[in-house]
C-alpha cells in the first residue's frame, strides 16, 4: 500500500473495512481495541489499527492483516476506503494506491513480513530471504543489514537512514543550541510510531 505517494499530509487516511451482510454496514478490520483479542500466538509484522496515513505508509509498505478473528462463517467482503470526498477537498487529498492483494490460507509465520504469501500457503520471499516462511538471510545478504544499532536522535535524519524503517507522528529536538544531546519527541497527530529497519544481532550476548 502506498497512500500520499510521497505527499506529506495526515488527512484522508485510507480504511480497510469488511462486511458481512452484502454492505449495509462496514467495519474496521482491525480497531484500537482489537490488539487485545488476537492471539498473541499468530503472528503479524504490523497488527495496528487498519487505518493508513501518509506518515505510516508514505511509501510502498506491504501491510499484513490477521483475518482469524474476524466471522468467516459468514459471506464476507472487504473495501479499502477513503469515504465521500467534495470537490475541494478531492483537490487536496492525496492519491493512494494498492498492489499484490492476497487472501487466503495463512503462510508460516505470515512469512514473518519478508515475502509475499501466495496461493497453497506458499512464501514468496523478498530479496535476501529465503526459508519456508523467510526466517534466514541468503548468501552474503547479512552485510546489508546493519549489525549494532545507536540513535541518539541529533540531526534531521529521516526513516531511510540511520536504521530506521518508519518514524511517524515525532520530531527531533535538540537539547541545546550546539546540538550536544537529543531526543525525539512524539508529539504528532494521528500515529505516533518509531520502528527499526531490519537488523542482524548474530553477535549479540
Amino acid at each position: 500500500m502506498n497512500v500520499g505517494c510521497g505527499m506529506d499530509s495526515e488527512l484522508f487516511p485510507i480504511r480497510l473495512e469488511y462486511s458481512t451482510d452484502g454492505g449495509s454496514e462496514w467495519q474496521l478490520i482491525v480497531t484500537d481495541d482489537d490488539h487485545e483479542k488476537i492471539n498473541p500466538h499468530d503472528r503479524a509484522p504490523h497488527q495496528t489499527t487498519s487505518i493508513y496515513y501518509t506518515s505510516t505508509h508514505g511509501r510502498w509498505t506491504r501491510e499484513t492483516v490477521l483475518l482469524s478473528h474476524l466471522d468467516t462463517n459468514k459471506a464476507i467482503r472487504f473495501r479499502w476506503s477513503r469515504g465521500y470526498l467534495n470537490v475541494t477537498e478531492r483537490q487536496i487529498a492525496p492519491h493512494w494506491a494498492v498492489r499484490n492483494v492476497f487472501l487466503g490460507p495463512q503462510c508460516p509465520d505470515l512469512c514473518n513480513g519478508r515475502g509475499q504469501c501466495r496461493p497453497m500457503a506458499v512464501c514468496l520471499c523478498d530479496d535476501d530471504y529465503k526459508g519456508d516462511s523467510c526466517q534466514h538471510l541468503t548468501g552474503d545478504s547479512a552485510l546489508v543489514h546493519p549489525r549494532d544499532f545507536q540513535e541518539s536522535f541529533i540531526g534531521s535524519e529521516d526513516a531511510d537512514g540511520g536504521g530506521w524503517r518508519r518514524i511517524s507522528g515525532g520530531e527531533r529536538v535538540s537539547d541545546s543550541p550546539f546540538g550536544v544531546g537529543g531526543r525525539l519527541v512524539m508529539n504528532h497527530a494521528p500515529v505516533r510510531l518509531l520502528e527499526t529497519a531490519d537488523l542482524v544481532l548474530t553477535n549479540a550476548k
